[in-house]
């Protein structure tokens, strides 16, 4: 299995807060969150990890620091300051090649056990192309939301889940090529594309966590602390 972080946010909720290293250097429990996820992924089984990372001078840290990670050989990172969420998904998802692989935000925190019981790929029926890490609550300010079938499927997101089941945890098991937009249908952001994903009635499944925390905010930090 191989696995996809886009980290190339400029993690502006940090700095107008005055943090001053980047987003994916951010400590909790004086680990780095890019350390926390790369953990979690090498022990759920992952072979290699692709990471795309902002072009700011400010990421050359980030950077660095992947270059010194005791797993460098397994790693391979790109540059590049991205429009949107959906750029930089995107961006990854041409770096990966052939499905399946797992898609990775840099700034989700969870269980490496309940990874583990994401990357089962028995579970999901065999049309399924795309499954996505829902939780009860993620922290997130902007959550989007998904309405789910009794079995388990995506039945709605974003703005016309009327339910509301359980929100995404930013994770997402890439089974098979998802279509891309036309040129003349351009995505302001991720949620978008998952919107017109799961529109053009493509099987979508859903895998609950048990919890799952989006780092937005410097006091997401102390919440995240605790979980772990």
């Amino acid at each position: 299995m191989k696995a996809g972080i886009f980290a190339a946010g400029t993690g502006s909720r940090f700095l107008e807060a005055g943090w001053q290293e980047p987003k994916p250097l951010v400590r909790i429990n004086r680990k780095p969150l890019l350390e926390h996820l790369l953990d979690s992924l090498f022990l759920a089984g992952v072979e290699h990890v692709e990471i795309l990372l902002n072009a700011q001078p400010r990421f050359d840290a980030v950077e660095d620091f992947v270059r010194h990670h005791e797993r460098t050989s397994r790693i391979g990172v790109s540059r590049k300051t991205t429009e949107s969420s959906y750029e930089s998904f995107l961006w990854v998802m041409n770096r990966m090649g052939s499905p399946p692989y797992l898609m990775s935000t840099v700034d989700t925190i969870f269980s490496a056990e309940e990874l583990k019981g994401l990357l089962d790929l028995s579970q999901y029926p065999p049309s399924c192309s795309l499954v996505l890490a829902v939780t009860g609550s993620s922290g997130d300010k902007k959550p989007l939301w998904v309405d789910l079938s009794e079995e388990g499927g995506v039945r709605r997101i974003g703005q016309s889940a009327s339910a509301r089941d359980a929100v995404t945890a930013g994770l997402y098991l890439v089974l098979r090529d998802l279509p891309r937009p036309n040129p003349g249908e351009p995505m302001a952001a991720l949620r978008a594309y998952l919107e017109y994903v799961v529109n053009r009635q493509i099987c979508v499944w859903a895998k609950k966590f048990d919890w799952a925390l989006d780092i937005d905010l410097p006091e997401d930090v102390q919440m995240a602390e605790s979980l772990l």
